[in-house]
């Protein structure tokens, strides 16, 4: 088998899982990522032999059902930087991306602590150190496995280890860190009921930890965080959200009186919260 019929054979096999662009653009990234076949070196050598047969058909195989492929490679992109992932970690999205962007046009000195919470693959901590390295990051989580993975992701990235990682869960225990001037919070917000309408990939491969709320309240980990800091020092809490609970968490905020200001992501939903006194 040559390069272009190995590209040929994994474009027919996936695109009756996903469809055609989404295959094409699944395969392209594959073979340049795991094989380091870009476009151009396809178009040049596609009549050389492939090599690593046995490989694409155990990736194959994989995808077909319904493994996402950065679980398979072990890392994803967030924000130009290589983040290590695995099954105890939400694969980074795009959406959070815009979150810390939207993060950092409201830290205006080195002495300010930036804290983020419900770490998992500890990208926004990562990102945020790569964009402010005087000043002091730490980052919580409740799970062990996840906070492993974050480390990993952050001595990756930086000579060395710069963020301060903890084992902390929101829900049941108090806050014994300083408090930060900066909050970035991505918790779980999806309602079990919502599952049904999440894709495979995510519902069988991705952390349900991660991903749900198993509480009759949907912003049980909102309100926490929030009343982590309340009634003493305050800090600018940014956090991402589900657009179904926007009007509630409005509404707990002016109980509070706390400002609110809610932003729009990128395919125009009300994705994006940030509290403040």
């Amino acid at each position: 088998m040559n390069n272009k019929a190995a590209f040929q054979y994994a474009l027919q096999t996936l695109k009756p899982l996903m469809g055609e662009d989404e295959a094409n653009a699944i395969v392209k990234y594959l073979f340049f990522e795991q094989y380091d076949l870009s476009k151009t070196v396809l178009l040049t050598h596609e009549m050389a032999p492939f090599v690593q047969v046995d490989h694409l058909n155990e990736t194959l195989e994989r995808l077909t059902n319904n493994e996402p492929l950065q679980y398979i490679l072990g890392y994803a992109y967030f924000n130009g930087l290589k983040i290590n992932v695995n099954t105890s970690v939400l694969i980074p999205r795009p959406e959070t991306e815009e979150l810390i962007a939207l993060a950092k046009t409201r830290i205006v000195n080195t002495n300010q602590t930036i804290a983020d919470i419900c770490t998992g693959s500890g990208c926004i901590a990562i990102a945020m150190r790569q964009w402010f390295p005087n000043n002091p990051i730490l980052a919580t989580d409740i799970s062990e496995s996840a906070l492993a993975t974050a480390k990993s992701s952050a001595a990756l990235n930086f000579n060395q280890n710069t963020i301060q990682f903890h084992q902390h869960d929101l829900l049941t225990q108090t806050w014994p860190y300083e408090t930060p001037a900066i909050v970035i919070c991505n918790p779980p917000y999806i309602n079990r009921t919502e599952g049904n309408a999440m894709a495979p990939h995510v519902m069988l491969h991705e952390p349900h930890i991660a991903l749900f709320v198993d509480h009759p309240d949907p912003l049980l980990f909102y309100k926490s965080l929030i009343q982590t800091f309340l009634p003493g020092a305050f800090p600018n809490i940014f956090f991402e959200m589900n657009p179904n609970y926007v009007e509630a968490l409005k509404h707990y905020c002016e109980l509070h009186q706390l400002n609110c200001e809610i932003h729009l992501d990128m395919q125009g939903k009300e994705r994006f919260a940030i509290i403040s006194k």
